[in-house]
């Protein structure tokens, strides 16, 4: 963790969705490695409608998984549309009013 406070630091990308199958929730690997280090997370999402990619505000982990999940929900809402809708994850599904479709592990 203290590679993120060296001067030169350190940006760590974690891709939050896979792209096999949708997801019944986001992992919480890159909240704990975030909260733990005391960094940023930058939400980016791609817009496959528009083509382009956006960069949300950073979000610094506060201790609250769930208050700190919904700031990034309410980024991700904004963009519905994936390249693949049909494996849109369980979470992103509730916040934009859609039906989830459950992968093939679920």
């Amino acid at each position: 963790m203290d590679a993120f406070k060296r001067p030169e630091g350190l940006l760590l990308l974690i891709a939050p969705e896979g792209t096999r199958h949708s997801a019944r929730e986001f992992k919480r690997g890159f909240w704990h490695i975030a909260y733990g280090a005391q960094a940023p997370v930058l939400p980016a999402a791609i817009d496959y409608t528009k083509k382009i990619i956006t960069f949300g505000p950073p979000v610094l982990p506060a201790g609250d998984y769930a208050a700190d999940f919904d700031t990034l929900m309410r980024f991700y809402a904004q963009y519905s549309e994936g390249r693949h809708p049909e494996r849109t994850s369980k979470p992103l599904c509730e916040r934009l009013g859609l039906t989830w479709q459950p992968g093939k592990e679920d």
